[in-house]
Parts: C-alpha cells; sequence; structure tokens
C-alpha cells in the first residue's frame, strides 16, 4: 500500500513555521499557467493539473492575499528563463483565480472530493496546495477528479486582472 505523506488536514497548516494560517473559504487561489504545458491554441489541457499532483505531491497555488503582483510576475519570468529538453518556448498564459470555496464545493453524493491545504514556504508564505480528499482511491481516481477542477480554471487573466480590487 502507498505511503501518503501529504499533509491533508485543511484545518492545520502543513507549515506551522511559515503558516499566515488555513486557508479560508473566502480566498482567492491563483494558478500560473503556461503554454504549451497547459494551453495550447487557447483550450486549457487536462495536463494544466498534474494527476500526480492532486494525488500526492500538491497541486501548487498562491493565496491572493499573500503574494503581490511583483512575487507572481517574478516567478513567471523565472519558469519562462528555464531551459527547457526540448527547446519548445514558453509563454505565459496569465493565471487562473479560482476560490477556495469553489474548490472545496466540488462533491460527489455529498463526499468532498478536493482539500485546498495550506503549505506556506520559507520563501514564500502563500504558497497552498490542492489534493484530492482521498488519495487511497489511487492516481486514477485523482485523473479523473481533475475533470471537476478544469473547469474553474477556464477563465484565465492577466496577473494584474487578477490583483484588481484587491
Amino acid at each position: 500500500m502507498t505511503n501518503y505523506t501529504h499533509h491533508l488536514d485543511e484545518w492545520s497548516s502543513a507549515a506551522p513555521a511559515y503558516s499566515p494560517g488555513i486557508v479560508k473559504d473566502h480566498e482567492f487561489l491563483l494558478r500560473r499557467l503556461f503554454n504549451p504545458q497547459h494551453v495550447v491554441g487557447g483550450k486549457l489541457l487536462p495536463a494544466a493539473i498534474p494527476a500526480k499532483d492532486l494525488h500526492t505531491e500538491g497541486f501548487s497555488v498562491h493565496r491572493l492575499e499573500y503574494v503581490s503582483i511583483e512575487f507572481i510576475e517574478a516567478t513567471i519570468k523565472d519558469t519562462l528563463s528555464k531551459g527547457r529538453k526540448d527547446s519548445i518556448t514558453w509563454t505565459s498564459e496569465g493565471v487562473a483565480k479560482l476560490s477556495a470555496s469553489g474548490v472545496r464545493k466540488i462533491k460527489i453524493e455529498k463526499e468532498q472530493i478536493f482539500v485546498v491545504v495550506d503549505s506556506a514556504k520559507e520563501d514564500d508564505i502563500g504558497h497552498a496546495d490542492i489534493l484530492v480528499a482521498n488519495p487511497e482511491k489511487g492516481i486514477s481516481h485523482a485523473r479523473e477528479m481533475r475533470k471537476l477542477l478544469l473547469p474553474l480554471m477556464e477563465e484565465r487573466m492577466p496577473v494584474k486582472k487578477a490583483f484588481e480590487g484587491f
């Protein structure tokens, strides 16, 4: 049996030393998106949400309240500057803006499908992860469940727009 070591308790921090607190329902989460990794021809790919991340590693997002425009833009620039094995040039497709409550409200037969966990890091206190609530159901379950999360990421926007009114 696989040992699931990722923190799945939404109501306690995975990194209390750096945490600004648990992810609250009213919060917005940002996911950086890139072409051709996540978006091709304007279409969001299922690969935008790796099943492995949802299953065990954590699907990385940033908590809007705890990051700045400059931080997100710098992480995008850093990702774009990395050399690729296949020599394909990546471009930014902006960010998807999800609500924590929207992610948590995804249910099947009253069972919550995803958890949103505070996973702050020393250099990124706004880091959080989305994971399937029941990883014991396997990677194929995570692969199926990501189809339910994809619609929340369909609307992409420039980083600056994600911060408007905040």
